[in-house]
């Protein structure tokens, strides 16, 4: 089963079975990020409550903060890990700690994201905290030699760390790219509301700055140009500068029905805009059994009205449900399931990486062995 498929299952019903499950395996973070407000309360998800979740059988696992999911003792890192099936899972981590557990032959995730959101050192302490953009490169290097299926780096498009996207673009592309074509992607992503203090977003004016040297950086080589097409999505760039996504708002959440939060508590969220604004769960994985839990999903599905409800004013899933609105309204293939339904889920990490393959065959042909 799909995402697609099991969200027409949970409309009509309550379905014993999670989406895509986000699990929160850790509150603790080295860093101190300027544009992130998440409180660190140094805890640590148990193995028994991971083990309990993992019975509503997800179709896709991401392991995400609360905080920093590979600041564990490797013991406890292993362990959790071994429960999350490798199949469709992703970690998105910090970067600054590696666990050994990827050096031994194993890819316990199949998608590894890291959120490096700076394009030199200097920028890189002034917004993190802390002085290790190096060694965060040093583990990307790291991660990338693994048997790790796809390496992402994540830069959060703020009023300041937008005019250093084309030398993130150059070092991306020099460092990593070259050497992994078939692996390494980067991510721009806008501010979003339930992570942001006083940051500001982009100007539209440095917005269409920073596309024109981008395009003039596409000008100058082929493969740059590859780079910048299929394995990045400065597209989003053109609403980075928008308060407000230009996507409108749905009758329904179509969302919290097939994506869920795994907080480090145990407790079951529809999405982070209703974890970080209201402490009230489906239920506590360990106290709750999980016909219970989706039982109270569906409710919450069939009574939220998104566009009266003050916690999904600034929602983050509002292209998410647009998309999931589209699919449920029109003729499903089912033969390219994979490719629609996780177009919305993350646009670089499948959706980009589907056609990447074809058109680095296209640019080989073009310019063979332009780098040796």
């Amino acid at each position: 089963m799909d995402h697609i498929g099991l969200l027409k299952e949970k409309i009509d019903k309550p379905v014993d079975k999670f989406g895509e499950l986000a699990i929160h395996y850790s509150d603790h973070c080295q860093l101190k990020c300027a544009f992130c407000k998440y409180n660190d309360r140094k805890k640590t998800l148990s193995v028994n409550n991971l083990k309990k979740a993992m019975e509503g059988s997800p179709i896709s696992t991401v392991i995400v903060g609360g905080g920093e999911p590979t600041d564990l003792p490797a013991a406890l890192f292993s362990s959790l890990s071994g429960l999350i099936p490798v199949n469709r899972s992703k970690l998105i981590t910090n970067g600054v700690h590696f666990q050994e557990l990827f050096e031994e032959d194993k890819a316990p995730y199949e998608h590894i994201r890291v959120s490096l959101d700076a394009a030199n050192r200097e920028t890189y302490h002034k917004t993190k905290g802390v002085d290790c953009f190096d060694m965060v490169l040093d583990n990307i290097t790291r991660y990338l030699k693994t048997r790790t299926g796809i390496v992402c780096i994540d830069f959060v498009l703020t009023e300041n760390s937008i005019v250093e996207i084309p030398e993130l673009i150059q070092v991306a592309f020099e460092r990593f790219f070259i050497k992994h074509p078939e692996k390494f992607y980067v991510q721009f992503k806008p501010l979003n509301s339930y992570f942001v203090f006083d940051i500001n977003r982009p100007s539209k004016q440095s917005v269409e700055n920073i596309l024109r040297q981008i395009e003039a950086m596409e000008k100058d080589d082929i493969w740059m140009r590859y780079f910048i097409e299929t394995h990045t999505n400065t597209s989003i760039l053109n609403y980075s500068w928008q308060k407000e996504t230009i996507f409108p708002m749905t009758e329904k959440c179509y969302a919290s029905q097939i994506v869920s939060i795994l907080s480090v508590d145990g407790g079951i969220y529809p999405c982070p805009d209703y974890m970080y604004k209201n402490d009230n769960p489906f239920g506590n994985i360990s106290d709750t059994n999980l016909k219970t839990i989706f039982e109270r999903q569906h409710s919450f599905f069939k009574d939220l009205k998104p566009q009266k409800h003050p916690i999904c004013e600034h929602c983050s899933k509002k292209e998410l449900n647009q998309f999931l609105e589209k699919m449920l309204h029109t003729k499903y293939n089912v033969a390219n399931s994979r490719l629609s339904e996780l177009a919305a889920f993350d646009t670089i990490d499948y959706f980009y990486t589907r056609r990447a393959p074809e058109l680095l065959n296209k640019y080989r042909n073009v310019q063979e062995n332009v780098y040796g």
